[in-house]
């Protein structure tokens, strides 16, 4: 996750899209999440602090879940593109906010019952607005969509682990980050396409204005030439 923020925040400083800023905070988030859940955070970042230990999972799960879908918003230009989407997707990053205060103002039970709903509900969508934008013909969309269809297999299978439905073992109480490497990989690739699409559909533009200018150039020769005669 460092390496992926690293790189990313210098392909920000290079391309200067805000999608890659937005993108760099959602790892951020993610990787502070994981740091708290995994124990290494209370070890290495910030060892003897009872009362944050409690609640810095949901902490970083709350911010990684309201980065999470301004970077969708941002990669998928939502607003312009799918704005009923996007709608939901607005209202969904609100409650993610929301749940960012309760998880350090009221009770742990709260916030968890927040997280638990919140979590597979704003994925799906996003997994949702990933085939709507790959029916349009976004690019990057594909590696988009499998990027937050690997989360969500992660997250349900953490839950069903949880639950007792599914056996413990490295593959199911790991499922989660699992998922999420997966999924910060293939959204790293989704960028990189969306700029090679933004880039040939650029190409393409300058190729069509070449066309007409030399078309143009050829008509304005044409007429000079009749003139003369």
């Amino acid at each position: 996750l460092i390496g992926l923020l690293l790189y990313n925040l210098l392909l920000w400083i290079s391309v200067r899209d805000g999608a890659y800023l937005v993108y760099v905070l959602f790892v951020a988030a993610m990787g502070f999440g994981q740091a708290a859940l995994t124990g290494l955070g209370p070890q290495f970042l910030w060892p003897q602090q009872a009362w944050w230990n409690s609640v810095a999972p949901h902490v970083g799960a709350s911010l990684a879940g309201l980065s999470g879908l301004l970077s969708a918003r941002r990669f998928l230009e939502s607003r312009a593109a799918m704005p009923r989407m996007d709608r939901l997707l607005v209202v969904q990053a609100g409650l993610w906010t929301l749940t960012a205060v309760a998880v350090v103002a009221l009770p742990y039970l709260v916030s968890s019952f927040m997280l638990m709903v919140l979590a597979p509900v704003g994925i799906a969508s996003l997994v949702v607005s990933g085939v709507l934008s790959l029916r349009s013909g976004h690019g990057g969309a594909r590696h988009y969509l499998a990027a937050w269809a690997a989360l969500l297999l992660g997250v349900v299978g953490l839950q069903l682990h949880n639950m007792g439905v599914l056996p413990s073992n490295r593959w199911t109480s790991n499922s989660l980050l699992i998922g999420s490497a997966i999924e910060m990989l293939l959204l790293s690739f989704a960028l990189a396409d969306r700029i090679n699409v933004s880039r040939r559909q650029r190409d393409l533009v300058d190729a069509r204005l070449a066309g007409e200018h030399a078309m143009v150039e050829a008509l304005s020769q044409s007429r000079r030439k009749l003139q003369t005669v």
